[in-house]
């Protein structure tokens, strides 16, 4: 089975408890070192999970991860850092439904398993676009090395490669929900100078990130922007128009998100406005460059008009002045014939 596989609704699903699953995320990131065997192991909580042994440390993951342990960065740090993420989703009803959860039983929910997914993908493609190895591969692989440990089973639509667009949406609205939990922050903290330095940064970055993210979604978006209508709500529900904050309004004052409905709209507007007025504008400046090149020559046409009419005329003035010659000489011989007796030519007396 291929290991790439689109994200679906379900895969959006943590989103919901951001906030708890990026604190879980932020405190496995602080881990540099490798826990050894131990018959017990705290929580990222700091509460004891009895009988919860570590039978096997991540210092031997290589053993049990030859075909991809060279491939990944800090294989074994990873190793512990799963270790932390799992631990402490399987013993919390956090995220699941009633159903997906009964109390001293370890049990990962659907959402916890789309998060263990993306924090994977994420992880593991570091600066590369894709994961180099299959993702489900790395947590088969940990059940090999600890099956007291790792009791749960994955299943084999829960742990996948996410296609490489899908995970750009997934990876944007993780960036979104980030700051609006770093404004959350800010106005519990209330300090006002932070308020008034760092609010207006930070709603100008998601508020750009968010017009972005719903522009140039050009396909499969329902998902996508079923999850961004509902992060929308949250953020104009508890940030915006929650009482709780209104009296910071006196040092800043945030504004609502508009509906992706909304922006789609005025976005296509602008294609339109766009698509319209370019063949319009090199209508415009075609006209003009030819108007302008027109006028440059027209002194030049006016020279050349000119310089053929005065030919014209000098031609005609020599046909008139050859034409009247003859004219003139005809009218003296018959003005010596009419005299009568001077009707002798040159001529004739010169020839007697």
């Amino acid at each position: 089975m291929t290991c790439n596989k689109k994200a679906d609704r379900e895969s959006y699903g943590f989103f919901g408890f951001f906030n708890y699953y990026s604190n879980r995320a932020n405190i496995v990131e602080k881990i540099k070192s490798i826990k050894p065997k131990s018959s017990e192991v705290r929580d990222s909580d700091g509460q004891l999970n009895h009988g919860k042994k570590i039978n096997v440390s991540c210092s031997d993951f290589s053993k049990y991860a030859t075909d991809f342990y060279s491939k990944i960065q800090s294989p074994d740090i990873l190793c512990e850092k799963f270790r932390e993420i799992y631990n402490g989703l399987s013993n919390s009803d956090m995220g699941k439904k009633k159903e997906e959860y009964r109390n001293g039983e370890e049990k990962l929910g659907n959402n916890d398993w789309a998060f263990i997914n993306y924090w994977l993908n994420d992880t593991l493609r570091g600066t590369d676009t894709d994961p180099p190895i299959c993702v489900k591969e790395f947590y088969e692989s940990l059940i090999k090395m600890d099956k007291e440990y790792f009791k749960i089973k994955y299943l084999e639509d829960k742990l996948f490669n996410i296609e490489k667009s899908d995970f750009k949406k997934m990876k944007d609205l993780y960036y979104l929900y980030d700051i609006k939990k770093k404004i959350s922050k800010l106005m519990t903290d209330n300090n006002e100078t932070d308020i008034k330095e760092l609010c207006p940064r930070y709603e100008k970055e998601c508020n750009e990130k968010y017009r972005e993210v719903i522009i140039n979604c050009r396909d499969d978006c329902n998902d996508l922007f079923s999850a961004i209508t509902q992060f929308k709500k949250e953020y104009n529900q508890e940030l915006v128009s929650f009482p709780e904050y209104t009296y910071l309004s006196r040092s800043y004052e945030l504004q609502e998100l508009p509906d992706y409905i909304s922006l789609i709209t005025e976005q296509k507007i602008k294609e339109f406005t766009r698509t319209i007025f370019i063949p319009v504008l090199f209508l415009i400046f075609g006209f003009f460059f030819i108007l302008l090149f027109f006028n440059k020559f027209l002194p030049c046409r006016k020279y050349l008009i000119e310089k053929i009419k005065r030919k014209e005329r000098t031609i005609f003035h020599v046909d008139e002045g050859e034409a009247s010659l003859p004219s003139h000489a005809y009218e003296n011989d018959d003005t010596i014939s009419d005299n009568g007796e001077y009707n002798i030519g040159y001529y004739s007396t010169l020839n007697s």
